[in-house]
């Protein structure tokens, strides 16, 4: 979602030099995301459509697969939290327990850092419809 609405320039500073799957990267990808947050207020929906999925299992991960459903939320962080806990499976300690590696691959870093910025919630509660 940050990415998406910021200029050429701007994009080359949150994925810096020579883009890699690090720590730095999904903190740089969550401020962004808060920007758009900020900018947007409660003009942002977020939804996530979770379709012919399959994740590849590490310890203590019990990840579902095929298709899980719609998500949709006001606040971006809880619905990513949420698609998070339908994929994986963990519980809130289990996923605080996992390697760095680990929360990069399953998307729980990313969850971390929009937390501590003060972007959004990681709280949701699913309604089935």
């Amino acid at each position: 979602m940050g990415i998406g609405l910021v200029s050429p320039d701007d994009k080359s500073i949150i994925h810096g030099p020579g883009y890699e799957r690090s720590e730095g990267f999904y903190t740089r990808l969550a401020d962004a995301a808060k920007g758009v947050k900020d900018r947007l207020g409660d003009r942002l929906i977020s939804i996530s459509i979770i379709t012919g999925m399959h994740a590849d299992r590490f310890v203590g991960a019990k990840p579902r697969s095929g298709d899980l459903g719609i998500l949709g939320s006001l606040d971006p962080t809880a619905v990513d939290q949420a698609a998070c806990d339908l994929v994986w499976g963990l519980k809130p300690d289990e996923a605080r327990k996992l390697s760095l590696r680990e929360k990069i691959d399953s998307g729980y870093l990313q969850l971390e850092c929009l937390e501590g910025i003060g972007s959004g919630s990681r709280a949701y509660r699913l309604v089935r419809i």
